[in-house]
Formats: C-alpha cells, sequence, structure tokens
C-alpha cells in the first residue's frame, strides 16, 4: 500500500508537468533547452546523492512550461530510519539539489525566480517497508513549500504523517551544518 501511495504521489507530480514535456523521443529532443538543463542538474543530482547518501531516483519532474518554476525529485532508499536521520537527509539532499540547479550557470537564466529557493523545489525519499521497524523509524520524508513531512505506515499500510516542521526549523535542529556539497 505505501508504494501505492509513493505511486499516486510521483503521478501527481507527473501530471503537474505532463502539459509541459511530451513523452516521445522526437519531442523531447525539440523540447527548450531549459528542459534539457533541468534533466542535467536532476541526473546530476541523482548520481552524487547515490554515491553519498546510498538513495536511489525513483521519479522526476518539474514546472517547466515558459521557463523552470519549480522541480521535484523523487528517491527511495534500502534502510529503515529514524526521524533524526531522515531531517539530516533530507536537509542535505535539499541543500545538494539547489547548490546544483543554482550553480548552473546555462540553467540559471531560464530560472523563474534566481536562486532558486526551498519553496521552489519539491523532494520526497520513501524508506525500506521491508527492514525491521520499531516506533522511531518512518515510512515517508518530503519537503513541499519549504514544509519538511514526516509520515509513517499505519497497520493497513496508510501513511499517516507524524511531524511537521519548515525547512528553517530543520536547518535549525541540524545545527546549520554547512555540508561538502
Amino acid at each position: 500500500m505505501k508504494k501505492i501511495l509513493i505511486g499516486i504521489f510521483i503521478l501527481i507530480s507527473f501530471f503537474e508537468v505532463i502539459s509541459c514535456k511530451s513523452l516521445s523521443e522526437d519531442n523531447y529532443q525539440n523540447e527548450p533547452l531549459y528542459v534539457h538543463l533541468s534533466d542535467e542538474v536532476i541526473i546530476k543530482t541523482a548520481k552524487e546523492l547515490k554515491n553519498e547518501k546510498n538513495i536511489y531516483l525513483i521519479g522526476h519532474g518539474g514546472q517547466l512550461m515558459y521557463d523552470v518554476k519549480k522541480l521535484f525529485i523523487s528517491f527511495t532508499c534500502d534502510e529503515t530510519i529514524a526521524i533524526k536521520e531522515a531531517r539530516n537527509l533530507i536537509v542535505y539532499s535539499t541543500q545538494k539539489f539547489l547548490f546544483n540547479i543554482n550553480s548552473n550557470e546555462q540553467l540559471r537564466p531560464y530560472l523563474h525566480i534566481s536562486p532558486f529557493h526551498v519553496k521552489d523545489i519539491d523532494l520526497a525519499i520513501s524508506f525500506d517497508e521491508i527492514a525491521e521497524k520499531n516506533d522511531q523509524t518512518i515510512d515517508f520524508v518530503s519537503i513541499h513549500n519549504g514544509q519538511i513531512i514526516y509520515d509513517v505506515s499505519d497497520e493497513v499500510e496508510v501513511l499517516k504523517t507524524i511531524h511537521k516542521e519548515s525547512y528553517e526549523e530543520a536547518l535549525k535542529i541540524v545545527g546549520n551544518e554547512k555540508y561538502n556539497l
């Protein structure tokens, strides 16, 4: 059931983008440069996070009709994780994604707002549902409009939010660590 909910999250993100990006390879070649540059940033971020944090890309998209208004990226992780570790991971991943977006000089002129801020991206990470779980582990963490949401699955595998905090609050909790991006 959790996988279905994650799939629904990805589909919602996809449907927000469907009018912006054709599914055919021929049409993709004809997309504006900023679509290709956005994809390059997403792929770069996904590769770095896979190598550094062992999380795997499962979906991406954005609001790309006339420029780059928003970018989305979703991951899965093969580990169980507690809120503290999830907070560190979502903050690190968010900083990495924003750094890669804002440091791409070719993409910068196409950003609707430059530099991009946390409210200009969505990022989600689902965690392994097979591994041993306890009361401290979560199943899903996401950031949307600058709000971090931590979810667990209930007995019928429906995600329930157990904690919310702003990105700024999370930064304070992790001690404003400067990650080596």
